[in-house]
């Protein structure tokens, strides 16, 4: 009995073998592929942030300069601001949203009436879309700076921290759960160290924790 079972088994196995290989080729194809696919995804993610910082900073380095004391002086606080900011954003939508479509009906559907509201929409996306897009861009290049000067030596470049932020929170924005986590604490900061920056500005240059005056 014992001996049919092991021939059973040595004419059995020749089949199992290419079928093993090709399945084993097979996951070792798709893992390449998801590889190569995730390397393209950051690739895109970090060039667009790098392109949209590099004009930042062409722009005004101060002004990048003075949201990074923002954060690096009151942290936390520039974090609470920011979520909040992003919450009321998200809020303002959907109100907008609700009496556009009332608005809309009351107007029996009037071209004009129609033309303003989605005018009145395409401005509120726009803009936040914008602004959540700066938001990530300084918090990406406080997270680079704040890296190379844990591990590098010397005071860090600002385009050189704009390239290292850009990647490594283009990784952390694909694992799941962490990617939640990094862009409430990435495009937070940031946002909250806008507003207070615009806040400071309104209330005729009064610094902030740490800040100068007028910066």
């Amino acid at each position: 009995m014992s001996s049919r079972r092991t021939l059973g088994s040595l004419v059995t196995l020749p089949a199992l073998l290419p079928g093993s290989a090709v399945a084993q080729t097979g996951t070792e194809a798709d893992g390449a592929l998801l590889l190569v696919g995730l390397t393209l995804i950051v690739g895109v993610m970090a060039a667009f942030t790098i392109v949209v910082g590099a004009v930042v900073l062409a722009v005004s380095t101060p002004y990048v300069e003075a949201l990074e004391r923002r954060i690096y002086d009151a942290p936390v606080r520039s974090g609470a601001v920011g979520i909040a900011t992003l919450i009321g954003g998200f809020v303002l939508t959907i109100v907008a949203l609700l009496v556009v479509a009332v608005v809309g009906e009351i107007g029996g559907g009037e071209p004009v009436v129609d033309l303003l509201g989605m005018l009145v929409l395409v401005a509120l996306l726009v803009g936040g879309m914008v602004f959540v897009t700066l938001a990530d861009v300084i918090g990406s290049i406080v997270a680079g700076f704040t890296l190379l000067r844990r591990f590098g030596s010397g005071e860090p470049n600002r385009w050189l921290a704009l390239v290292v932020g850009s990647v490594v929170v283009s990784v952390l924005y694909l694992i799941p759960l962490v990617n939640v986590a990094a862009m409430a604490v990435v495009v937070g900061l940031g946002a909250g160290a806008m507003v207070g920056h615009w806040r400071s500005g309104r209330n005729g240059g009064a610094s902030g924790p740490g800040e100068p005056a007028g910066g």
